[in-house]
């Protein structure tokens, strides 16, 4: 069941699609739908029209681990021939079970065309991720660069007062939850970042 959810969450694209009616966002940016959330999300946003954002932290649309590292070097054996490779290998957390599941889910959203279809753009943190992802397929057209980058030093009282302030003016909403944790947001983005981040 596990597994299935991880693949495509129905429950989850179905609260989603009725999130996107109601709250009728502009834009929604993704992080992460790996393990509960599922790409299913991204056909509910297509179908109501709402562009999708997808910020790419790592490699996990090429890889099951996400690292492109396996026994101390460089692996991309899962980009230069199967994400099967990665099962034989145990990559993901030294699973091969649950390394076949982040490699089925990666097959059937690459069969399904999700990641060029139901996703509008992609961030990337670097040039170099940037033409990862180009050799792995994902269309040119679609991937940008934005560094994690601050133009000012912050000590770590500035950036707890900064999301504090934050915090108290938005409302977040998480798949699966029926209730705003706080203020309200409009891009569904926001929420799901912030609230697994800050209030997990």
């Amino acid at each position: 069941m596990l597994v299935q959810k991880a693949v495509w969450n129905d429950d989850v694209r179905r609260e989603f699609a009725e999130l996107l009616r109601t709250e009728k966002p502009d834009i929604v940016h993704v992080h992460n739908t790996w393990v509960m959330i599922s790409p299913s999300i991204f056909a509910a946003c297509r179908e109501a029209e709402v562009p999708v954002v997808k910020t790419l932290h790592n490699y996990q649309l090429l890889c099951a681990a996400g690292t492109f590292f396996r026994d101390g070097k460089i692996c991309e054996e899962c980009m230069e021939h199967t994400l099967w490779r990665g099962v034989r290998h145990a990559c993901y957390r030294h699973s091969r079970s649950e390394t076949a599941a982040a490699s089925l889910m990666l097959a059937v959203h690459r069969g399904r065309h999700t990641w060029d279809r139901d996703v509008t753009s992609y961030i990337v943190l670097t040039e170099f991720a940037r033409k990862k992802f180009l050799l792995g397929g994902l269309p040119e057209n679609k991937l940008f660069i934005k560094p994690n980058l601050c133009h000012q030093i912050l000590c770590y009282g500035d950036v707890m007062d900064i999301l504090t302030q934050l915090l108290m003016e938005t409302t977040f909403y998480l798949p699966g939850d029926s209730h705003p944790r706080s203020g309200s947001v409009r891009c569904c983005s926001r929420g799901l970042a912030f609230a697994a981040a800050f209030l997990s």
